[in-house]
């Protein structure tokens, strides 16, 4: 029987081994397998910025795995001027490297697949993604803050990548971020497709970690990833509701294997309109519905830039809820 045991024990080594072989020569020949488009959310309904900052950045850094972030988004709805803003980063880079971290606060309360009720929420991304940006003063013009956020981008959004997206944010209301986003366009193409939201006016954009005013920022993201896009509204509370689940079933379309995360930009006046929490978490949950339990990141905001199903021009519109799919190719 001993002699048995020993052959056995002897035959399972070797199999190990063999396995081990196997995979050893199967990366010679093949590489490591290419890293994926991943994302992760972080919330926090804490009043006390940096601690608010800190839980929801440590709590996206969680989720992320172990997987390098590429880039953070923050948006926030919390009181405060310059200070507190920068309170709020401080706790953000407690988790992140500030360079990768960029965003603004947030006309209503941010949105995550937790909830739509909280302080701050952020957003980390890891994969194959180039980030470059611009940022470009207002100064009363937003067509023209747009053409220069453009013209800052141009060259890096001539890379030849499969996916290519833009996350415009403006220091703006409804109808400037129509010319916002058609500034940016006169200067990328008029099918470059731009996602995004205005924030409050006279409010604050964060980009790599330092704060500004008066400023308009975009995002250009560019590599092995592709988007799907909806841009709805709809009457009532029913009928935003209703929407709702539709725009995030036309951005995800049958990508819902392949979702790294659902970018959704409400409107605040669908906020109100819906009234009390409960009835807010109603709209999310339309949308989380579609969301193949990914993550969902957004805010209620004072203007939405977006596309619709079908379309290659990106508009600047109210009362929308605009969505963008990021998905694994």
């Amino acid at each position: 029987m001993d002699g048995i045991i020993c052959l056995w024990h002897g035959v399972r080594r070797a199999m190990v081994l063999g396995v081990v072989l196997a995979s050893v020569v199967h990366l010679a020949a093949y590489g490591a397998p290419a890293p994926q488009l991943a994302a992760a959310t972080g919330a926090s309904s804490a009043v006390d910025p940096e601690q608010a900052g800190a839980e929801a950045a440590k709590a996206a850094l969680k989720g992320l795995n172990g997987a390098e972030p590429v880039l953070v988004l923050v948006f926030d709805h919390m009181p405060g001027a310059l200070a507190e803003k920068e309170a709020l980063l401080k706790g953000v880079s407690t988790a992140f490297d500030p360079s990768l971290v960029y965003g603004s606060d947030a006309f209503g309360h941010p949105i995550t697949e937790a909830g739509n009720s909280g302080t701050v929420a952020v957003l980390a991304l890891s994969g194959p993604l180039t980030v470059h940006s611009a940022v470009a003063a207002v100064g009363g013009n937003h067509r023209a803050c747009g053409e220069r956020i453009g013209a800052g981008l141009q060259e890096a959004a001539k890379a030849d990548a499969p996916g290519r997206l833009v996350v415009l944010l403006g220091e703006c209301h409804v109808p400037a971020n129509a010319d916002l986003v058609q500034g940016v366009n006169a200067v990328l193409g008029a099918d470059f497709p731009v996602v995004g939201a205005a924030h409050p006016l006279g409010g604050y954009l964060y980009c790599q970690g330092k704060v500004s005013q008066d400023t308009g920022m975009a995002l250009l993201l560019t590599g092995d990833f592709r988007c799907g896009y909806s841009l709805r509204n709809g009457d009532g509370v029913e009928g935003i509701i209703t929407s709702a689940g539709e725009a995030a079933r036309e951005a995800v379309g049958d990508g819902g294997g392949r979702l790294a995360a659902l970018l959704a930009f409400d409107c605040a006046g669908r906020m109100a309109a819906l009234g009390d929490a409960p009835t807010r978490t109603r709209e999310l949950e339309a949308i989380k519905a579609q969301a193949a339990g990914k993550p969902v990141f957004g805010f209620y905001s004072s203007g939405e830039i977006g596309l619709r199903p079908g379309s290659k021009t990106p508009e600047g519109v109210g009362l929308h809820l605009s969505t963008c799919a990021l998905l694994r190719p």
